[in-house]
Parts: C-alpha cells; sequence; structure tokens
C-alpha cells in the first residue's frame, strides 16, 4: 500500500518546526528516521495531513561529554551510537542493546529521539534507558524542559510530549567503576523484536544497586 496525501515539509531550523507545529497541531507529524512512522503511513495506520522532516535540523544530531552525563542528540542515529568511542567508555550497556537494533540498514537510518517517542514497549532502547536512568530533554517555544525518562513513558506507544514539542537530546549518566550492568535479549531470529529483554544494574549509592 501507499500512504494517504500528505504535505510535506523540510524545515531548516527550530524556529520554522515550532512554526509548523503551531500551525496545524494535531493533524502535523514530525519525520525522524521514519523507520517506525513511514510504514505506518503505508498501511494507512497514521494519516497525517502534514509531515514535518526533522533531517534538516543538523543541531539535533550530537554526542557530547558532559561533567557526569553523556547527551546524545534527538537525531541522532543508531549506527552513529554503536560506534561512539565516548558511549562505548561511559554507557557501554547502550552500545551492546545498539548493537541488536534489527539490522545495518536500519540503524544506519533510524534515530534515537525517533524510536523513543514511537515509544514501543519492545524497542531495545526504550529499556536499556530507562535502567541507566536517562532523562529526556524537550523543547517547545518556551524553552527546554527536562523529564525522567521512566515518567515521559506513558504506556505502549503514549508519551509526554506535547503536540507543540520535540525531543531534543538524552541525557545518559555515566556508568561508574561501582556500576553492575547487564543486557539479554531473546528473539526468534536476529534482527526482530525481542519476546524478552533483561536490562541491567545500575548503582544509585555507595551500597545500592537499583534492578530494572
Amino acid at each position: 500500500m501507499k500512504p494517504a496525501s500528505f504535505k510535506y515539509f523540510y524545515p531548516k531550523d527550530l524556529p520554522e518546526v515550532f512554526s509548523l507545529l503551531e500551525k496545524y497541531g494535531s493533524r502535523a507529524r514530525l519525520l525522524a528516521g521514519g523507520q517506525s512512522l513511514v510504514p505506518l503511513m503505508n498501511f494507512r495506520l497514521s494519516r497525517p495531513d502534514f509531515l514535518v522532516d526533522l533531517n534538516g535540523i543538523s543541531e539535533l544530531s550530537f554526542i557530547r561529554n558532559k561533567s557526569s552525563n553523556i547527551e546524545i542528540g534527538a537525531m541522532t542515529r543508531a549506527r552513529a551510537i554503536e560506534g561512539d568511542h565516548l558511549i562505548g567508555l561511559h554507557v557501554p550497556m547502550l552500545r551492546i542493546a545498539t548493537t541488536q537494533i534489527a539490522h545495518l540498514p536500519i540503524r544506519s537510518r533510524g534515530t534515537i529521539g525517533g524510536s523513543l517517542v514511537h515509544a514501543d514497549p519492545a524497542a531495545d532502547w526504550v529499556s536499556a534507558l530507562i535502567a541507566a536512568d536517562a532523562n529526556v530533554v524537550t523543547t517547545d517555544r518556551a524553552g527546554e524542559h527536562s523529564h525522567k525518562l521512566s515518567d515521559f513513558m506513558r504506556g505502549p506507544f503514549t508519551t509526554g510530549i506535547g503536540a507543540e514539542e520535540i525531543l531534543s537530546f538524552i541525557e545518559v549518566p555515566k556508568f561508574t567503576d561501582r556500576t553492575k550492568w547487564s543486557y539479554l535479549k531473546a528473539c526468534r531470529k536476529p534482527g526482530e523484536f525481542a519476546q524478552a529483554i533483561a536490562v541491567a544494574l545500575r548503582d544509585e549509592g555507595a551500597e545500592t544497586f537499583r534492578l530494572v
């Protein structure tokens, strides 16, 4: 099948994105990597009247080293995350989880922000980042807003993002020498969504560990 008709926009900066969201509201959908949204549109399970492509917003793609966190821009591709030195050094569980996402062509296109906003409970990043105690930072006209990822995820395919808001970046606390973690995935064949995911421990204090 092919998607229902829609009007396509390719904004070059965030003010243009916010203007489009303000104008079209819930009738518009944001396009990141498109690995989830495009199939839904092709099956006509999603029928946006307006499609706002974020791929022209270069400021949303980055991996930054902060004192206690690694910041990952929402438009950063899975392929960039799995090969990044900072991720491997400071958040190794995230690198392992990323290498198990689908197949290389999917990882070369899919974005971390798109996956989190799609909020599929079987997605590798959702469980791994909740276990890592990550925050997401959303942006609207009023500025940036930080949310604990576990609170941002309201349920299957449902998040707390507003109609005129975008996910800007993810803050992942660096693992320490005391962090104990494991990432296990079980599925019938490589590349499928997992039938079961067991994710990691992260230390929350000198003597305490949290099991997710």
